[in-house]
C-alpha cells in the first residue's frame, strides 16, 4: 500500500513548471495528521501483509518539518515497517533534518536539474534569483552523509532539454549515482523540435555511459524496456493521497479536484466514489487503439490525468504521446549500444 500525505501546499520556491502553484496554501493541522495515522492504521490492519510506503509530500514539505517529525514518530508507535519516501528541493536542508531523513527514510530525492543554467532558468525563488548554489551546497552535505544514494530528480522541459546532457554529467561528477531525468509531459507546448533535442540529448547520455567507469544508474534511456504493462488502477484500495484538509483521492494527479474526492480522514473512503473511478479505466482511449504501447502508457491507464489536462477521460495528452515515442527511440538505441541489456549501475 501507498500513501502520499500533503504536510503542506506551501512552498518558498517559485518553479515555473510546478503544477501546485495554484492550489490554495495551506498546511496539515496536528488534529488531521492524527487522523491520518489512525487511517493509515486502519487500513494497514485490514491489509496485514501489504508492505507500506508512505510519501511525505508539499509543496516543500520540510516546511513543515516538524510536523513530519511528529507523523514518523506517533506512526512508528502503532506500526513497524514502513517505507518512507521524500522528494525536497533541498534549500531547508541542514544538520538536524539531514539527520532525521537519513535515520528514517528509505528514499530521498532532490529536486535538481543538472548544470547551474538548466536548473535557474527554472527552479527559482520568489525573488526571482536562483536556487542553484544553495541547492548544491546542502546536497554536498546530504550525499556526504548519507549511506544509501540519494536521488537526483532532473525536471526537464522546453526551457532546459538542450542542457539534459551536460547536466547528468554534472550530476555524476558532481557525486550522485542514482539520477532521474523526468520530462515535463503536462506541458503541450512542446514542439517536435523540442521532441527531437529530448532524444538527441538521450543517446548522448547513452553514448556517454558506455565508457564511463563508476557505477551510476540514469533513467529515461531505458524506460520503455523496463516498464511493465499497465496494471488496473488501484486508486482507493491500496493507493491513497491525502491532502492538507484531511481529503482523500485516489492518486497523486488528483489531489485537490473536488471532482475525484474519494472520501476523508474523517469518514473513511467513500466506495461508490472509488467504484466509479475505477469503471473509467475499463473505457477505451479510440484515439490510441492500434498504438503499440497502449498496454504500458499513463494516458489509457489513468483516465484522472486524461480529464484534468484535455477536459475529457478518454482523450490522451499529447505531450504524453510525444513522450513515450521519444523513450522508445532511446530504448531502441540502448539496446544497440548495450545488446545485453547491462545496466550502467551494475557494471563489473
Amino acid at each position: 500500500m501507498n500513501f502520499s500525505v500533503f504536510f503542506t501546499n506551501r512552498c518558498n520556491m517559485n518553479c515555473s513548471y510546478c503544477y501546485e502553484k495554484n492550489k490554495k496554501e495551506c498546511s496539515m493541522s496536528y488534529e488531521i495528521i492524527d487522523k491520518t495515522i489512525d487511517f493509515i492504521v486502519s487500513k494497514k490492519h485490514e491489509n496485514p501483509t501489504e508492505k507500506l510506503s508512505i510519501v511525505t509530500h508539499g509543496g516543500e514539505p520540510l516546511l513543515e518539518f516538524e510536523k513530519i517529525k511528529y507523523f514518523v514518530s506517533a506512526l512508528k508507535n502503532r506500526i513497524e515497517n514502513v517505507s518512507y519516501i521524500i522528494t525536497t528541493n533541498a534549500t531547508l536542508l541542514n544538520d538536524e533534518n539531514i539527520d532525521f531523513l537519513i535515520k528514517n527514510y528509505a528514499q530521498i530525492s532532490i529536486s535538481i536539474d543538472g548544470n547551474e543554467k538548466a536548473h535557474n532558468s527554472n527552479r527559482i525563488f520568489h525573488n526571482r534569483r536562483g536556487s542553484f548554489d544553495i541547492v548544491i551546497q546542502n546536497s554536498k552535505k546530504i550525499l556526504d552523509r548519507a549511506p544509501f544514494d540519494i536521488c537526483a530528480r532532473m525536471t526537464v522541459n522546453r526551457k532546459n532539454v538542450e542542457y539534459l546532457f551536460d547536466g547528468v554529467k554534472w550530476l555524476l561528477d558532481f557525486g550522485f549515482v542514482s539520477i532521474s531525468p523526468v520530462p515535463d509531459q503536462y506541458d503541450n507546448n512542446w514542439t517536435d523540435s523540442d521532441m527531437n533535442e529530448l532524444y538527441n540529448q538521450g543517446v548522448q547520455i547513452i553514448d556517454y555511459l558506455k565508457g564511463y567507469k563508476g557505477d551510476c544508474k540514469v533513467d529515461l534511456i531505458d524506460d520503455a524496456l523496463v516498464r511493465c504493462m499497465n496494471s488496473a488502477c488501484d486508486g482507493g484500495r491500496t493507493s491513497f493521497t491525502i491532502d492538507t484538509d484531511g481529503s482523500i483521492y485516489p492518486c497523486l494527479a488528483a489531489a485537490g479536484v473536488s471532482e475525484f474526492v474519494i472520501g476523508s480522514v474523517d469518514n473513511g473512503i467513500n466506495h461508490e466514489s472509488v467504484e466509479r473511478i475505477l469503471e473509467w479505466a475499463q473505457a477505451k482511449n479510440q484515439a490510441c487503439i492500434g498504438c503499440s504501447r497502449y498496454e504500458y502508457c499513463d494516458c489509457t491507464r489513468c483516465k484522472i490525468i486524461n480529464k484534468i489536462y484535455t477536459g475529457d477521460l478518454n482523450t490522451p495528452i499529447v505531450a504524453i504521446c510525444n513522450i513515450e515515442n521519444v523513450k522508445i527511440r532511446l530504448s531502441q538505441y540502448y539496446q544497440k549500444v548495450f545488446p545485453n541489456g547491462q545496466n550502467a549501475l551494475n557494471k563489473e
